[in-house]
């Protein structure tokens, strides 16, 4: 259950990282 959280956690990390590319750089805070 621990790993899955670490390994979800990554993957939304991940998806804000690919967000953060295209979003205007004002958004960065999240």
């Amino acid at each position: 259950d621990e790993l899955k959280s670490i390994v979800e956690l990554s993957i939304i990390k991940k998806k804000k990282r690919e967000v953060r590319s295209w979003q205007p750089s004002p958004a960065q805070k999240i």
